[in-house]
């Protein structure tokens, strides 16, 4: 599956590239996300960065964007300690993500987007230090939808994410990423 969504994405780029050459335009990006792993009991929402480069390219009404960002995911969750009470824990989800999202710009200054993720986890850091990154899977694949507005060069970005894959797995529950990320961008 990673080969064909690697494969998939390459030879989008490329086309769009070789397509619309005139009318690529790349960019740098960061942002702050809130992100909650799925299906942890007293998981709340953590704070987490984004940042990365993309590409895009637009003809007339539609367009195409691919991002590589460093994406910093998890939750927080409370963790039973002595005498029965719970302390609350941050585990952070380190990932390289790279999100490939169709365009349409009802209007030359907003769009909405959506399409498809890909994720690779570089790195986990868990308070609680009982889990590390063997104990999670490595890629993560979801779906992205979301708003973005363009003034010249500028731009901003609000997107949800939400991941399709089982990224730990403890008792047949399933643990998926989701995130709502808010970005400001800006075409080089």
């Amino acid at each position: 599956m990673k080969k064909i969504l690697l494969t998939s994405i390459s030879l989008l780029i490329l086309f769009t590239m070789s397509t619309q050459a005139q009318k690529l335009r790349t960019g740098i990006k960061v942002g702050a996300n809130l992100s909650q792993l799925a299906s942890i009991e007293g998981a709340v929402s953590k704070p987490g960065l984004n940042a990365g480069v993309f590409l895009n390219s637009k003809l007339g009404p539609v367009g195409v964007q691919a991002d590589f960002l460093y994406k910093r995911m998890g939750s927080k969750y409370e963790m039973p300690v002595l005498l029965g009470d719970n302390e609350e824990r941050t585990l952070n989800l380190d990932y390289i993500q790279i999100p490939v999202v169709a365009k349409f710009h009802p209007v030359p200054m907003l769009n909405v987007h959506a399409g498809p993720y890909f994720g690779y986890l570089i790195n986990v850091d868990d308070e609680s230090d009982i889990l590390g990154k063997d104990d999670f899977v490595k890629t993560d694949f979801g779906f992205t939808f979301g708003l973005g507005f363009k003034i010249s060069r500028l731009m901003l970005e609000a997107r949800y994410g939400v991941g399709i894959v089982d990224v730990f797995e403890e008792d047949g529950t399933e643990y998926n990423n989701s995130s709502l990320s808010f970005n400001i961008g800006f075409e080089l």
